[in-house]
């Protein structure tokens, strides 16, 4: 069996980062991943890498700088992460660095593990939420700006992705719609995303990141 892994740098201070991954309480690191999966220029803010084959296992991870030649310095001192969730045979699984890299933030930086779904109906999509936005308030996302907003994720707080355990809700297609993203039990969008597309058969997350 395998799982799948991929990474998503959502903290918006924090520098280009790649990662090597241990057998849970071994320090047997390898890697650098993303280097050796020919991006030796590491992942920036915002983006996201492709799934990463791994057997079924919990892993620590260990973050490095792009272009390290092995895994022996972490970045910026920072502590390897040994609290993450096993991999499960066939699971799809997202971890998104989130919070901020600077010292003393009060959001500090942190990985969060998010499984991801891989069906849906072939007529449907389905949407995720995440809130990785620190010092943002609770946050209600849907369709339609303004007057014609209406709800598909309510009141998401920092570090979550609701309404269901792993975030998603079914939808129908989405071409040409507005989603927008608001202060919870407020009025006024903060932002959107317009116009935005979601085919059938699509599943899709989106993540609110900025400070």
């Amino acid at each position: 069996g395998e799982a799948h892994l991929r990474v998503a740098h959502l903290s918006p201070d924090a520098p280009a980062v790649d990662f090597c991954v241990a057998p849970h309480g071994t320090s047997d690191f390898t890697g650098p991943v993303l280097a050796s999966n020919g991006a030796a220029a590491g992942l920036s803010y915002s983006n996201v890498t492709k799934y990463i084959a791994l057997p079924p296992a919990q892993y620590d991870v260990r973050l490095v700088a792009p272009g390290s030649s092995g895994c022996g310095t972490r970045l910026g001192g920072l502590a390897d992460f040994t609290n993450l969730p096993a991999l499960d045979d066939g699971a799809n699984v997202t971890i998104a660095a989130e919070g901020l890299a600077a010292l003393g933030s009060t959001t500090a930086f942190t990985l969060r593990a998010y499984v991801d779904d891989t069906e849906v109906d072939g007529s449907k999509a389905k949407l995720r939420f995440i809130h990785a936005s620190p010092g943002t308030p609770s946050v209600d996302v849907g369709a339609g700006g303004g007057a014609l907003f209406q709800s598909l994720f309510t009141n998401v707080s920092y570090g979550n992705a609701l309404p269901a355990a792993n975030g998603y809700v079914v939808t129908a297609p989405l071409s040409g719609v507005e989603i927008s993203a608001r202060a919870h039990g407020t009025i006024e969008d903060a932002l959107s995303i317009n116009p935005a597309v979601l085919p059938a058969g699509a599943i899709a997350t989106a993540a609110r990141a900025a400070a």
